[in-house]
């Protein structure tokens, strides 16, 4: 019983919709918004029709800001049009979670809260169909005794509260992102969201936090969390000076939130979310909606290899130059086995336990070829936690987060990650040179106790003075050492290294996670030395990787001719 469409005559307008008891929900023109819903006093079925105001959905004082490490994206070309994204469907699934107090404010009724986060959700995936993306609420969690995570402190403080509730929580349904709605406490809190950005996939990193403010609209909410969800997508928020879109507001204009009528992302959107969408860590967003198999017909030629193909060569011309596969029935040819694949040689398998993928990191892992299959097993590392070089380091997905390595890699071979000191005095500034990340209304001051996770600081140690274009570089004598801080525009392909990577440590048992130092809980219980009888160390899906001699899944099996790995490893 709920509907998006548009209204006839108007094919510049959103209707989102729903008639599960009457008609309620929200029409969208270019610039004005109307909601309707039942007349609750009416016995004659009367519906009452409002226009929408958000010029005050957020407290005076208040902005739309969302927490966030430093945010970038390559300048956007201004005369490209926000078009919608050609792609083939898909459905981003939300696991949605309605704290007590919020849950309270909007009825202390299961049924109505629901049908307000319906609204909602609906609300926000009308948003997104440019990018031909459903946002399907996969499930709903209401808090109706009691919080199970405290909800005060700021935003950014929450959302790490949340998500750890999530790693520990294991009977969430399949989910591709959770949301934790609140009610705000406060009025004039700072911010009104919190998410990590680019983490959208990022299993135990994919949610966000959404305050809701008492004066704030159902409309107006829906764009929060929608910015919040781009955000995690890897959309960063609008220069308005050089983004457009042929709506009255662009979805990431910060402003967006206050305005009525139909949002629209623009230009630069399109482009953060291609370059998002085109990398192997975006796959939950190119799920296909369930649909039936049997309505989908195999195309010989097209070198995808679908039901009823083994092999998918492409065009004939293409096909000539390969030995294993036939061109016109996509079949293999005389006695091969395989056509391609990083463990298929000459149309037959490699053999079990030859390596086809080797460790790039002291914190990846080696892969083998299984015998059975012509790919190679998914690359797999040592899981987020353990050290490295010299238990100086963090190892965070599949890489040391080796400070002086970072700085070597920017500034040249000597130069050194920064002391304390260097970060003291520079991050403190609250600057472009020394700073905790950006917000739509300017730099994020550093906490004493984040100083260590802003702009990365490094002591320049080459007589010669530091060149790269586009960039403008300080230089701080701090006791005795030169320190060195960049400054790129934020769309500057370069931007990214002006910020301490999540992952680097920051004091005793402690990581910098999107600008912020906190505990170091990476490492699970459950991958403790004694899981792997002190013979091994876990990798990403909590296996044990068994060293030289000791066989998986205990490390406890000793055989000679074994060169270490997983049940995952492939050998």
């Amino acid at each position: 019983c709920n509907y998006q469409g548009h209204i006839e005559g108007f094919p510049n307008s959103v209707v989102t919709i729903s008639t599960c008891s009457g008609l309620r929900g929200l029409i969208q023109f270019e610039n004005i918004s109307y909601g309707i819903e039942p007349l609750e006093t009416s016995s004659g079925f009367e519906h009452v029709i409002y226009p929408v105001k958000n010029k005050n959905a957020l407290a005076e004082g208040q902005r739309s800001h969302h927490w966030e490490t430093s945010f970038s994206r390559k300048s956007a070309k201004k005369k490209m049009q926000s078009d919608p994204y050609q792609s083939s469907p898909s459905g981003s699934e939300i696991h949605v979670v309605v704290e007590k107090n919020l849950y309270d404010h909007m009825g202390a009724d299961p049924a109505a809260v629901t049908q307000k986060v319906f609204q909602v959700i609906g609300f926000v995936s009308a948003m997104f169909t440019s990018f031909n993306i459903t946002l399907i609420l996969s499930s709903l969690e209401l808090w109706i005794d009691d919080n199970k995570i405290s909800i005060t402190g700021e935003a950014n403080e929450l959302l790490h509260r949340f998500l750890n509730w999530k790693k520990s929580y294991l009977v969430l349904r399949p989910h591709d992102v959770a949301f934790l709605l609140v009610l705000s406490y406060r009025e004039k809190s700072r911010y009104v969201g919190a998410t990590l950005k680019g983490k959208m996939c990022d299993g135990k990193n994919a949610g966000g936090v959404a305050l809701y403010s008492r004066t704030i609209s159902l409309e107006s909410f829906a764009v929060i969390i929608a910015q919040l969800l781009s955000l995690s997508m890897g959309i960063a928020f609008d220069d308005v000076n050089k983004c457009q879109c042929s709506g009255a507001a662009c979805i990431m204009n910060p402003e967006a939130v206050h305005s009525s009528g139909v949002r629209i992302f623009s230009n630069c959107s399109m482009e953060d979310f291609i370059r998002f969408i085109s990398k192997p860590n975006s796959r939950c967003l190119q799920n296909q909606p369930h649909l039936d198999p049997s309505y989908k017909t195999s195309l010989c030629g097209n070198k995808h290899v679908e039901d009823g193909e083994q092999c998918d060569c492409g065009r004939v011309e293409e096909c000539r130059r390969d030995p294993c596969c036939e061109y016109k029935t996509c079949r293999f040819k005389g006695n091969a086995v395989c056509a391609h694949g990083s463990c298929c040689t000459q149309c037959k398998l490699r053999e079990k336990g030859e390596i086809c993928r080797l460790s790039e990191d002291e914190c990846d892992l080696t892969e083998y070829c299984n015998g059975s299959s012509n790919f190679c097993p998914e690359n797999f590392y040592l899981h987020d936690g353990y050290r490295c070089n010299m238990n100086q380091w963090v190892c965070m997905e599949g890489k040391c987060r080796d400070g002086t390595r970072l700085c070597e890699e920017i500034y040249g071979k000597g130069t050194l990650y920064g002391s304390q000191a260097c970060f003291e005095e520079i991050n403190s500034r609250s600057d472009q040179f020394g700073n905790c990340g950006l917000s739509p209304g300017g730099f994020i001051p550093c906490t004493f106790n984040n100083l260590r996770c802003g702009k990365l600081m490094c002591i320049y140690t080459n007589k010669f003075p530091f060149s790269k274009e586009d960039a403008a570089v300080l230089y701080a004598g701090v006791e005795g050492d030169i320190c060195i801080s960049l400054y790129y525009p934020s769309r500057h392909k370069n931007y990214s290294h002006m910020w301490v990577p999540s992952g680097t440590i920051c004091g005793d048992n402690k990581i910098c996670m999107e600008s912020m130092c906190v505990e170091d809980n990476l490492l699970p219980i459950e991958c403790s030395s004694r899981k792997c009888n002190f013979q091994g160390r876990c990798n990403n899906r909590r296996n044990c990787h068994c060293e030289d001699r000791y066989l998986p899944p205990d490390c406890l099996t000793i055989s000679n001719t074994w060169p270490g790995g997983s049940v995952d490893s492939g050998n």
